[in-house]
């Protein structure tokens, strides 16, 4: 069994009764049977609305019916990836206020990536997803028309915590580009997008008050950081980028990252742009080769081998067309200007009908 330390370290314990503030995780409680803490029930999550984003969730978009396909078990789900990740069409190189607030809104209200439906997948509350979640945001640009250039992942690693107690290792984010060449954060747990420095500094001031953690903006196939081997603080050699002691700034590959982003100065310092090499190294992309290809079924860390509980499966069945046979909620339309792609029924299922199966 994986350690509590090590879990406790690793990813976020989310609150089952504040879905809405999951940020995505192990949850160490799960496998070590300690009570792990809640993170955004009480003045946490007081403290995160009052402090970024006042007022309620956004509005529900009204939903369309359209044709439901089965999904079936021989989706081969890195062909189905790749397909929405390189062969959506693109088109804009930005979008502008309105059109991020329908993607956030189209990730938000997602039937598989929603906040809401953590537990469906997540019953044990081990995983939170918001890997998961930052996955859904690129796809559903690509399938809105943005191109693959325009967005990235931003990941913040670090001892992560809101008290005294460790809390979580790292979160991530999806970034696109605005038509005013600044890059926003789609990440539900904010409420809204935000501006890449706004998001940084309200991640920092509820879960990193000293600001010791660092930040890496990766291409958007990239999913997780490397988590195949976690060694406790006291034994890390300082090699693996999750690791308490890893150094970007003295690893091969990592340079502090453009002045492209608008980042502020007192947070560029903290911010480095991994060269291709470097984040094949470091980070499981679903889009790499082996042994670092992300693998959409399950996560290993220190040979213990976690399910996904088909989350993955469902939303890239979902996203080529292909409807999971459990699903009875509504699709989405979301559109771009004159772009549209409706989640689950979108531009790409009759290219990808009958090529995606293994």
């Amino acid at each position: 069994m994986i350690g509590f330390a090590i879990l406790s370290a690793l990813f976020l314990a989310p609150s089952p009764a504040a879905h809405a503030g999951t940020l995505g995780g192990l949850r160490a409680a799960a496998i070590s049977g300690r009570a792990a803490p809640a993170v955004f029930d009480g003045s946490g999550r007081a403290q995160l609305t009052a402090t970024f984003e006042p007022g309620a969730a956004p509005a529900a978009p009204s939903f369309e019916e359209g044709p439901a396909k089965a999904a079936t078990a021989s989706l081969d789900l890195g062909k189905a990836y790749e397909a929405l990740a390189l062969g959506a069409p693109g088109g804009l190189s930005g979008l502008d206020k309105a059109q991020r607030a329908e993607l956030f809104k189209a990730v938000y209200f997602h039937r598989v990536a929603a906040l809401d439906k953590v537990p469906k997948y997540d019953p044990g509350e081990i995983l939170g997803f918001c890997f998961g979640r930052a996955m859904a945001a690129h796809l559903l640009a690509r399938l809105g028309g943005l191109d693959e250039g325009s967005i990235r992942k931003l990941f913040i690693v670090g001892d992560m915590r809101e008290g005294a107690d460790p809390e979580w290792r790292f979160h991530v984010a999806a970034l696109v580009r605005g038509t005013d060449a600044r890059w926003y954060a789609v990440d539900p747990v904010m409420k809204k997008p935000l501006e890449i420095n706004a998001w940084i500094r309200g991640v920092r001031a509820i879960w990193d008050k000293p600001n010791k953690t660092k930040l890496y903006l990766v291409r958007p196939s990239a999913v997780l950081p490397d988590l195949r081997v976690v060694p406790d603080p006291g034994q890390e050699t300082g090699e693996r980028l999750i690791e308490l002691s890893f150094d970007p700034a003295s690893a091969p590959g990592f340079e502090k990252a453009g002045g492209s982003y608008g980042l502020a100065p007192d947070l560029a310092k903290d911010v480095y742009e991994p060269s291709q090499g470097a984040a094949d190294r470091h980070f499981m992309d679903a889009l790499a080769g082996d042994p670092l290809r992300f693998d959409f079924e399950a996560i290993e860390v220190n040979g213990e081998r976690i399910g996904y509980n088909g989350y993955f499966r469902d939303l890239l069945a979902d996203l080529s067309g292909l409807k999971p046979p459990h699903m009875d909620e509504k699709s989405l339309t979301l559109k771009f200007g004159s772009k549209a792609a409706r989640l689950g029924l979108g531009s790409m299922r009759i290219k990808l009908r009958g090529s995606l199966r293994r």
